[in-house]
């Protein structure tokens, strides 16, 4: 079996760690059901894994137990797991994506996170985070879209951002507790398409620089999704498969909060609103779309 898909049934109740083992690493997908309890570590054998939208609501033996994984994709959003997030992701070095959004993970994020060195997409949005971003995140130098929107994480933006992370194209830090300047290591950010340090506490300047940023005069991507491409292992004579997944982000646009996937690569953002900047706005009417 290379692919289990379950999803949109009205499949509940937990599902057990009774010594079960894949025979190999298969793509596993049990999104929209009502399932519950602790994930199992069965499940971590798994390449691809998506548990959205369902009622699980430990982590614990899914990531601790586990010595190795293959997992490019895992998607646990919009579950019940609250508490601290676990400090084992060491073994999980080959994740692109990763979703624990809107659930109730609280405490900080651990350092561990930062052995995600594949990692294309993170997505911790609708959480309970606090504490400064671990500075161990500069490793990320594959990262392209970057959501921690809705916590109560604090401190400055840290500089890797702009440096490390340069192929980042969305950044979204909306809804938190930053403080400090705004870094001009952003200005390095040439690939960014959505940037939004709204509703914090950012102040001084707004860096000159970013009227370098030309991506925002661009009349959008030659394709509507911003899609990502990665390579998954298929049955047991280490054949690969070709798959991909395309991001999705929620912006507040007039007042009112959209979600946008399908013409995503259309999107040209940038809010700072609702912080504590000062001076002048920076002249760079060149990087407005009109």
């Amino acid at each position: 079996m290379t692919r289990l898909d379950l999803s949109c049934n009205v499949i509940k109740g937990a599902v057990t760690d009774s010594g079960f083992e894949f025979a190999y690493q298969p793509a596993v997908n049990l999104s929209w059901n009502q399932l519950k309890g602790p994930i199992p570590s069965f499940l971590s054998k798994a390449q691809s894994l998506d548990l959205s939208n369902n009622k699980f609501s430990k982590l614990d033996s899914f990531l601790c137990a586990t010595t190795l994984s293959y997992l490019n994709y895992l998607d646990l959003s919009s579950n019940h797991i609250s508490g601290e997030l676990p400090d084992c992701w060491e073994q999980f070095g080959d994740i692109v994506f990763l979703d624990l959004s809107n659930n109730t993970f609280a405490g900080n994020i651990p350092s561990t996170v930062g052995s995600l060195s594949s990692i294309e997409t993170l997505k911790l949005d609708n959480n309970m985070f606090v504490g400064e971003l671990p500075s161990s995140l500069k490793n990320y130098t594959n990262l392209r879209a970057f959501d921690v929107e809705n916590n109560e994480l604090s401190g400055p933006i840290l500089e890797w951002l702009g440096v490390g992370a340069f192929k980042l194209g969305i950044l979204i830090l909306r809804s938190n507790h930053f403080n400090g300047s705004m870094p001009r290591q952003l200005c390095h950010l040439t690939n960014i398409q959505v940037l939004d340090l709204s509703m914090n506490t950012i102040s001084g300047n707004i860096p000159k620089c970013l009227s370098n940023l030309t991506t925002f005069a661009q009349k959008g991507n030659p394709k509507l999704t911003i899609s990502h491409g990665y390579t998954s292992r298929e049955g047991t004579d280490d054949s690969t498969l070709g798959l991909w997944y395309d991001d999705d982000i929620s912006i507040i646009w007039k007042g009112i909060l959209s979600k946008y996937k399908s013409t995503l690569g259309l999107v040209r953002s940038i809010d700072f609103s609702s912080n504590k900047l000062t001076g002048e706005i920076p002249i760079c009417y060149d990087i407005l779309l009109t």
